[in-house]
């Protein structure tokens, strides 16, 4: 998530006042670990395919969440918005089809993307399996083999 964050503060800077953005993650999921650098791809075809062709204020809204006992991470845009036809999605392109292979590689079949419309935009949701973050690392201490 602070590599999303920085991620959009660039975007907000080179957008100035015509992009927002808002990131919910409650507190008991923050020591959750997710594969590195999965939200980028995600972010970048938000604003590539909605909210640089969008005349007004674009929003990307990220938020995280426990779903069926596993976490979900949505990213929502408003790209659609200023469009006189919403965007069809014809299915996943290379980038998300990459992110899902990653995810059912690591974790199995049960994980992936889903992808729909929403009302102004598009709304992508990893499912992914939650697993904490150890913050202690063994593999430093003298005598101790890496686990």
């Amino acid at each position: 998530m602070k590599f999303a964050k920085t991620y959009m503060q660039i975007h907000q800077y080179r957008f100035e006042d015509r992009f927002e953005y808002s990131i919910d993650l409650p507190e008991h999921l923050k020591r959750l670990k997710v594969p590195k650098l999965i939200l980028q791809p995600i972010i970048e075809n938000a604003f590539i395919h909605g909210i640089d062709h969008i005349r007004g204020i674009g929003r990307i809204d990220i938020r995280a969440y426990e779903r069926q006992f596993n976490l979900a991470i949505e990213i929502e845009d408003n790209g659609g918005s200023a469009q006189t036809h919403p965007r069809v999605s014809k299915g996943m392109g290379s980038g998300l089809k990459g992110i899902e292979s990653r995810i059912k590689l690591h974790f199995g079949d049960r994980y992936g993307i889903e992808k729909r419309q929403g009302e102004q935009g598009m709304i992508v949701t990893l499912l992914l399996p939650i697993l904490l973050n150890e913050s202690t690392d063994f593999s430093s201490e003298k005598g101790d083999p890496a686990p």
